[in-house]
């Protein structure tokens, strides 16, 4: 497969072409920067990547314009290329650092964020068992308890169930999941404490365990068409009435897109440069 150097989203309407982000990749994909701009041609939002030769991102750098920086976040990573240290600092010359640290037995990563003179911000303690997240404890600057966490996973490594609890340790929410034989995800329902459905997913695949339909609770649906033999994926999305709103022609061959809106007021061209 070609590799991506530069992906330009361009939008097109009857009157004129904007080009809406630009994305700048290196040959091993990783992206160095990606800008987004208005329909004026300003910059919206602007981020520049750095990495060393393992491949872990070193540097963040967001822009509030062309030259303006927000934040810069610098990492440490250990011979693992886990991050050990993250270092962010705003636009106002305030520092933010963040350490990561987990015990020798891998069950347990606490992670804390403090200002340069060492008060503390946040703080967050999860849990593992068997290498699986079971337990997330959320703190704020005070170090109380936020929100918790908990999961519960299958013999086969499945995330089956999530409670989610508040500050006051009660349960706010509860999120199941189900899958096929496959061990493909097919339905997602998270619920209140008495019952309440809050939102709902139910996903179809086809024989090759592609993803060829997804269906939400607000009765939104997405459905993925593929033709072998053009190499192509199509997604279409159909609003709350069945009327189809978007559609999307993807060549799963080198993954360029064109995506048209149904009612043709415009349309997003997708244009891809790549590397000799």
């Amino acid at each position: 497969m070609k590799k991506v150097k530069k992906l330009t989203t361009i939008k097109i309407s009857k009157n004129n072409e904007i080009v809406k982000s630009e994305v700048i990749y290196n040959e091993n994909q990783d992206i160095l920067s990606h800008i987004n701009y208005d329909d004026f041609g300003n910059i919206e939002t602007k981020i520049e990547f750095e990495f060393d030769e393992k491949g872990n991102c070193i540097k963040e750098t967001n822009f509030y314009d062309e030259e303006s920086i927000s934040e810069t976040i610098t990492n440490v990573y250990n011979e693992n290329n886990k991050i050990l240290k993250s270092e962010t600092e705003y636009g106002d010359g305030s520092i933010s650092i963040k350490s990561v640290a987990l015990n020798s037995d891998k069950t347990e990563q606490i992670i804390e964020t403090h200002d340069e003179d060492g008060v503390l911000e946040s703080k967050e303690v999860n849990q593992y068992n068997d290498g699986l997240l079971v337990k997330q404890m959320v703190y704020d600057e005070d170090n109380k308890l936020v929100n918790e966490t908990l999961n519960e996973f299958d013999e086969n490594k499945n995330l089956i169930k999530r409670v989610e609890k508040n500050y006051f340790e009660k349960t706010e929410f509860i999120t199941n999941f189900e899958y096929n034989e496959n061990h493909n995800l097919v339905k997602y329902q998270k619920l209140t404490p008495k019952g309440i459905i809050l939102e709902k997913l139910f996903i179809s695949y086809d024989d090759q365990n592609r993803v060829i339909e997804q269906k939400y609770s607000d009765r939104i649906i997405y459905k993925y068409i593929f033709d072998d033999e053009k190499k192509t994926k199509t997604e279409e999305r159909y609003d709350q009435q069945g009327v189809l709103r978007l559609q999307i022609v993807s060549d799963i061959s080198n993954g360029e897109a064109i995506q048209f809106e149904d009612y043709m007021a415009y349309r997003v061209e997708y244009k891809y440069e790549y590397f000799e």
